[in-house]
């Protein structure tokens, strides 16, 4: 809890004057979600400017309001309300939430990464709450909007916050890692994810690793053994803790024994406790490893740690097999990259059914290198077993000259693709539904499934 100076102070604003000296706990950014005492923080952006809000929530019963706008910021004040002048609202929230980390008591763990970094902080969360209370980010609450959002949504006694940071742009990672200044930081991997905006695969590197800037002492930093990550992290001082399924060398420092991967999921066993994981993928199975290592950390055994493994479940879009009637479909529609696809094209190999059918999105901020990539795409979804690739969107022509054009189409037409695929299914298949957020290809989950049911009910009538 904040008094209204010390946010003042905080926020750094040297003319606010208080209407009278209360106490603020919660903060809303949104005026529709406003309720009673809550201090309001406007948040402006490239299309919006929630200042001209400020007002609203103020007479929905928000105590205060933190503005980055002076003429509006004058207009409240001459009306009594408690108003906070920032110079920018967005820095304003995270130097609250800075402050508010200062007063919790928990320990933070914060996860960064290409691909898995939402799966990474979900599974920690459910295998800590088992045990500690524990808080933590929802969504995608990664940015320098959502991370401190959720630092300020911890409870003064929580004894675990696990966050999630993510990036756009260089310097991102490094901003949110000082403002959460974590005990524990996980890099789930890099893959070239948004290399449009930084140029090639060290340099993303070089801004994942960033988040040991914001380490506290003694932490430590729980990272993929790749080249790329372990040359951004040379001659760094702080305790790492490498992990990796490919490298025997790292495995062996990890005390795995042995794993296997299937189209349920997968089981490993670690210094010599056998670990079931209910969900699909190499990547998920790595993404364990990670958790694992840092609940290890966090105080929690292996036999506590099994336990609670039973619980892990996939979140909506990412790696979702929903299985109808005879058929299986995998839903990994919420992004993509190269790693990802790759990831997807290896659980679609697993699935039982004799035919597997792709539908594959395009990949988007790859920049130059879009082209190949795309083209690389489709000859790892051939590779991998696909029998049919349907491609959509403004690479599709890309994926399927490497998938093989015979045994593919390409679509730039969303109405014409689901027509195509419908017309395709035969209610046996393993389907992968593949592409990056802005393709909006879960629109098709609803069709398909609908076209499955009606399949097998006719062919049983």
């Amino acid at each position: 809890m904040f008094s209204f100076s010390e946010l003042a102070d905080i926020v750094g604003d040297r003319t606010s004057r208080r209407v009278n000296e209360i106490q603020i706990r919660r903060f809303c950014i949104d005026s529709r979600k406003i309720t009673s005492g809550d201090c309001f923080i406007a948040i402006k952006g490239e299309h919006f400017d929630a200042n001209r809000f400020a007002e609203e929530a103020l007479s929905k019963g928000a105590s205060a309001a933190v503005l980055d706008n002076p003429e509006t910021a004058r207009k409240l004040r001459e009306k009594k309300h408690n108003i906070i002048l920032a110079e920018n609202s967005t820095a304003a929230l995270g130097k609250i939430a800075s402050a508010w980390r200062d007063r919790i008591n928990a320990k933070v763990i914060a996860v960064t990464g290409s691909a898995g970094k939402t799966t990474t902080r979900e599974m920690l969360k459910t295998i800590l709450s088992q045990y500690r209370k524990t808080s933590g980010a929802e969504k995608s609450f990664n940015n320098q909007i959502g991370l401190p959002i959720s630092i300020l949504n911890a409870e003064k006694d929580d004894e675990f916050l696990v966050l999630e940071a993510g990036t756009n742009a260089v310097g991102e990672i490094e901003k949110l890692s000082r403002i959460a200044r974590p005990d524990i930081a996980i890099i789930t991997c890099v893959l070239p994810a948004h290399i449009e905006g930084f140029g090639s695969l060290e340099n993303i590197a070089r801004e994942k690793a960033s988040i040991i800037e914001g380490l506290k002492p003694n932490g430590m930093l729980i990272c993929k053994s790749q080249k790329e990550l372990i040359d951004a992290l040379r001659g760094d001082a702080a305790n790492i803790q490498f992990f990796s399924l490919n490298n025997p060398l790292v495995g062996r420092e990890n005390d795995i024994e042995s794993f296997e991967i299937n189209y349920k999921g997968s089981k490993i066993t670690i210094s010599g406790t056998q670990f079931q994981i209910p969900l699909p993928g190499k990547g998920n199975l790595e993404n364990f490893i990670a958790a694992r290592l840092a609940a290890v950390r966090c105080g929690l055994s292996d036999e506590q740690i099994k336990k609670a493994a039973g619980k892990l479940k996939t979140e909506g879009g990412r790696l979702e097999i929903i299985h109808c009637r005879q058929s299986s479909v995998i839903n990994d529609c919420y992004n993509s990259n190269p790693g990802s696809l790759a990831n997807a094209a290896e659980v679609l190999a697993a699935q039982r059914q004799a035919v597997k059918i792709a539908v594959a999105g395009d990949m988007k901020e790859l920049g130059e290198s879009s082209e190949q990539l795309h083209i690389q795409a489709g000859r790892k979804l051939r590779d991998s077993g696909a029998d049919k690739l349907f491609a959509f969107g403004d690479f599709a022509e890309c994926m399927l000259e490497g998938f093989g054009a015979d045994a593919g189409m390409a679509f730039e037409d969303y109405d014409a693709l689901e027509r195509s695929l419908l017309e395709e299914l035969r209610g046996n298949e393993a389907l992968l539904i593949k592409g990056s957020r802005s393709m909006r290809l879960e629109r098709l989950i609803e069709p398909v499934i609908s076209r499955i049911e009606n399949i097998n009910s006719y062919s049983k009538g």
